[in-house]
């Protein structure tokens, strides 16, 4: 699906309650996508159930997606990355590239991390500096499990994110995902006493950082330095 950018100076409040020409064509090619979709699933045999939704209830699932409901929006990203199909996973990356509400983009984009595909990481790198907290913390949890060097590099920049939050949210991710690239972050980290850092150091450590971590005695808050050494310990 082809991406367009909206200028909100387009808008036409008065004239179009708001909505421009793009908006418009947008509306038609999900209406276009959901019945491609339907049709396709009529036409074609029926295949044998799998977990996720059958083809044929992505269409609803789509339109829902786009939507303006978005207690309906969220659940349908959450049912869509459910769906091992490969049109479901290409209706979240759309989706995202026309932009989703925060409360929807942090559903899609852990949805879409079900079924990671190289395509995905620069998708996501564009809600690494989403306005929300919340869409930025998504982000980095879902970048850290794929294996693409320049997502690890994205999860190390969120380790340098204005929020602590959002800080907080980089260093877990880089535990779960074991990005070796944040070590040399997360020890500077542990040196401001940022406790998010010493349980991903912790949840990190092999012999080698172990001792690493040993030797910033007197370099990083007591305290920091305790909570790290104990939980590797423990």
């Amino acid at each position: 699906m082809r991406c367009i950018a909206v200028d909100r100076s387009e808008l036409n409040t008065a004239g179009e309650n708001g909505t421009t020409a793009a908006m418009r064509t947008r509306t038609w090619l999900v209406v276009g996508l959901a019945l491609a979709l339907g049709a396709g699933a009529d036409a074609a045999p029926a295949k044998k159930a799998g977990k996720g939704p059958a083809k044929a209830a992505l269409a609803p699932l789509v339109t829902a997606l786009n939507g303006a409901g978005v207690e309906e929006a969220a659940k349908a990203a959450d049912e869509l990355g459910a769906s091992a199909e490969p049109a479901a996973h290409d209706a979240l990356l759309d989706a995202l590239a026309w932009g989703l509400p925060p409360a929807v983009a942090v559903n899609a984009i852990a949805a879409l991390g079900l079924h990671p595909a190289p395509p995905d990481v620069p998708a996501l790198e564009r809600y690494a500096g989403h306005h929300s907290p919340s869409v930025r913390s998504a982000t980095f949890a879902v970048l850290a499990m794929y294996p693409d060097p320049a997502a690890h590099q994205i999860v190390v920049g969120g380790l340098h994110d204005a929020a602590g939050i959002v800080r907080g949210a980089a260093a877990a991710a880089a535990a779960k995902g074991h990005v070796r690239e944040a070590i040399d972050p997360l020890l500077e980290l542990l040196a401001r006493g940022e406790e998010p850092a010493a349980r991903a150091l912790a949840a990190m450590a092999d012999a080698d950082l172990a001792r690493k971590i040993g030797d910033q005695f007197g370099k990083v808050p007591d305290a920091a330095l305790a909570q790290c050494l104990g939980a590797i310990l423990s």
